[in-house]
This record gives structure tokens, C-alpha cells and sequence, in this order.
């Protein structure tokens, strides 16, 4: 298990979130965040039976030029 030093990095980075939170990120709707999905636009990971959205495809959807290769 990694330590977390708190002087350098208070809180900790989520690398998934789940859908509700995505949408929330993103400020949108839940659908909106299905519809992303549906599309491609978004590639979602299952955890268990749940889906999490990966923190890297929010910013390559919100800064595609960034992350284009």
C-alpha cells in the first residue's frame, strides 16, 4: 500500500469516478454521460458490477489535443 504525503498532495487523485460524479465533473447529465459511452467518446472500466469512468479519458474528452498522438 503507498503512503499519501499530505504536504505534497492533500487529497488524493480519483484515477475512476462513477457516472453520477463523471456527469458532475463534466456538468452535464447522466445521459449525457451514457450517450458518451454509446459513442465511444468515453471508454468506461468495470470495477466489480459497477462502471467507473477513468479520471485520464474526462481530461483526453475535455483537452483531446493535449492527448492526441
Amino acid at each position: 500500500m503507498s503512503h499519501v504525503d499530505t504536504q505534497t498532495n492533500p487529497t488524493p487523485r480519483r484515477l475512476a469516478h462513477p457516472i453520477n460524479e463523471a456527469a458532475e465533473l463534466l456538468a452535464v447529465d447522466r445521459r449525457t454521460v451514457y450517450r458518451l459511452i454509446a459513442r465511444g467518446d468515453l471508454r468506461p472500466v468495470r470495477i466489480g458490477s459497477r462502471q467507473r469512468i477513468p479520471a485520464d479519458q474526462l481530461e483526453r474528452l475535455v483537452r483531446p489535443q493535449e492527448h492526441a498522438a
